[in-house]
């Protein structure tokens, strides 16, 4: 006798998995919504507005831009959606300057606080950064507080330099004012190598070749395998040199300095915060509770203000608000190659760019 399955197990069944359908649904939706809510404003100029304090109702804004880690260009096209995910160590110049651009557009943003810890990166992400800072000064007439907290240094420094006035917490460094080229390994007789991606290492003893197939002039410059040529050693050293001559220039208009004292005083050390104050670097020292404050002092807002903080993306975007709640949770395995692809350029960096492989 066939025995037939019974009907209210297959109603049970099918009752079960529409209600997960629909809690997955609702929970998604929580997640997108509650997102934009606890930002309080959801702007509307490609970027989100996350809540930070003072009255949710003022519109009196200080938008803080956050540029933390590694400053870079721009982030790639193709990282898909979960490139959304994989911004930890990296901050990108060209994004920075977007939401800039765009909050210049905000008539309700007061004053913009550009809040950074970075050792640095691209000369061109930097700048991008700089220029972003300098479209929203003279577009709205309104000021950018340079904020530096832990590390500002190189590239870091150089994005907040014209900032209308320059405040660094307690305990942080600034400065490095220079650039660093590429750094060119040369090895004499080797017999082995290791792959650099899995744990790099060389051993020399008496003869390895390696030959490259190359046209151009210099075209195979960073091969470890022969020595660098003084042509080649003449255009790297002439390319820091220009870039070093730009940011000096950069730094002495911006803060009142001349370009001798930058370059025979100052030099590219790291200060403190005490230090940095005597050469110039920066305007004053307060910790972070202390900016707002003193910002919101400054433009005699009273209580009547909003300060948030400016994240990348639309504000409109799901997986963007879903990215908020996970920032650690996802991190490209191939970061160190993004990075390595810079290592041979000229950066505004301080420390060695060959670590960025590692």
């Amino acid at each position: 006798m066939k025995s037939k399955f019974p009907w209210f197990v297959v109603v049970f069944i099918v009752i079960a998995v529409l209600l997960c359908c629909i809690c997955c649904l609702c929970f998604f939706l929580l997640i997108a919504t509650s997102s934009s809510l606890d930002s309080s404003l959801a702007s509307s100029y490609g970027y989100t507005e996350k809540y930070v304090e003072g009255d949710s109702e003022s519109e009196n804004k200080i938008l803080v831009v956050k540029v933390e880690g590694i400053i870079l260009n721009e982030p790639p096209e193709d990282q898909g959606i979960f490139g959304l995910f994989d911004q930890q160590g990296i901050v990108y110049g060209y994004q920075i300057k977007d939401i800039l651009y765009k909050a210049a557009d905000d008539t309700n943003i007061k004053a913009v606080i550009l809040d950074v810890n970075s050792p640095g990166g691209t000369v061109t992400g930097s700048q991008a950064i700089s220029d972003g800072v300098k479209y929203f000064q003279e577009t709205t007439g309104r000021p950018v507080y340079g904020f530096g907290s832990g590390l500002i240094a190189s590239g870091g420094y150089w994005a907040l330099a014209n900032s209308d006035e320059i405040i660094i917490d307690n305990g942080s460094l600034v400065g490095s004012i220079g650039v660093i080229g590429g750094e060119i390994s040369q090895y004499t007789d080797v017999v082995a190598e290791t792959d650099p991606y899995t744990g790099y290492s060389v051993s020399t003893e008496g003869g390895i070749d390696k030959i490259l197939i190359t046209a151009g002039e210099g075209k195979d410059l960073g091969n470890p395998f022969r020595p660098i040529t003084q042509k080649e050693f003449d255009t790297l050293q002439a390319a820091a040199d220009d870039y070093y001559e730009v940011f000096v220039n950069y730094v002495a208009s911006s803060r009142n300095l001349t370009s001798d004292k930058i370059i025979n005083e100052i030099g590219a050390l790291l200060y403190g915060e005490i230090q940095a104050k005597e050469n110039g670097l920066i305007d004053t020292i307060l910790s972070r509770t202390q900016i707002y404050e003193y910002v919101t002092e400054t433009l005699k807002l009273n209580e009547d203000y909003l300060i948030v903080k400016a994240e990348p993306g639309s504000s409109n975007s799901f997986f963007a608000n879903v990215a908020s709640l996970f920032p650690q949770n996802f991190k490209s395995e191939n970061k160190s190659t993004e990075f390595c692809t810079y290592k041979i350029q000229t950066m505004a960096f301080y420390g060695s760019v060959e670590s960025l492989c590692e």
